[in-house]
């Protein structure tokens, strides 16, 4: 077969360029980039689900999953959140976060709580996600974000595993890294800090290989800081 780059015909070789010209100038383009940061201005047909909370007077968020249309296992899914404005009969997008982007890819199953840790009237975000998942693993991550009001930009504020097992030995990890435990938010002492930290029961089954019986229950708290 004779390739497209063969002096034969230079013609198809300057359409090709021409086109990744335009890609290339279409993705950086201002409109491309709001749509694909707005979970609203996604196809029906490539959203998985969606949910839509009340994060405080006039605002709403909106936590999407959906299929991108990547033929790879890294991003074929991904998570978009997206904090809108009521601005008249419309809402109008004010902050985004895409978990592809700030997760590094292996994303999915993800949920949306909604709470007001600093009792501000405005709620945190927590994002709870499966993420970078080896075989016969399970590590469901979770996200905290506050909304800054004065610049209109979603913050972070902790990221940390919540539900992790590598303990199965068919996962392949050696014994030092075998691990099983669950975090639960314990809401009480976590509203009672006014947003200084989050609290947990952390459940834990087995550490660095050795089984706990009965698993060992741990109180923690974790201080929130913008990151």
């Amino acid at each position: 077969m004779t390739s497209l780059l063969t002096p034969r015909s230079i013609l198809p070789r300057l359409i090709c360029a021409a086109g990744a010209l335009a890609a290339l100038l279409t993705v950086g383009s201002p409109h491309v980039l709001a749509s694909t940061q707005d979970p609203l201005a996604l196809a029906p047909s490539k959203v998985y689900a969606t949910t839509s909370m009340n994060v405080g007077p006039n605002l709403t968020a909106v936590f999407t999953e959906f299929f991108t249309g990547e033929k790879n296992e890294k991003t074929a899914m991904n998570l978009l959140l997206g904090i809108y404005v009521q601005d008249g009969a419309k809402r109008r997008l004010v902050a985004s976060r895409d978990y592809n982007a700030a997760a590094g890819g292996y994303v999915s199953r993800g949920s949306l709580e909604l709470v007001d840790l600093d009792h501000d009237g405005i709620k945190e975000m927590l994002v709870t996600y499966h993420h970078n998942e080896q075989p016969e693993t399970t590590r469901v991550e979770m996200d905290v974000l506050r909304l800054a009001t004065d610049t209109d930009k979603l913050v972070l504020l902790w990221n940390g595993p919540v539900r992790l097992n590598t303990s199965a030995p068919a996962a392949g990890a050696a014994p030092s890294d075998r691990d099983q435990f669950v975090r639960e938010v314990d809401y009480a002492r976590t509203t009672a800090s006014r947003g200084r930290k989050i609290c947990f029961t952390k459940t834990v089954g087995v550490a660095a290989g050795a089984i706990l019986d009965p698993p060992r229950v741990l109180n923690e708290e974790i201080p929130l800081a913008e990151k």
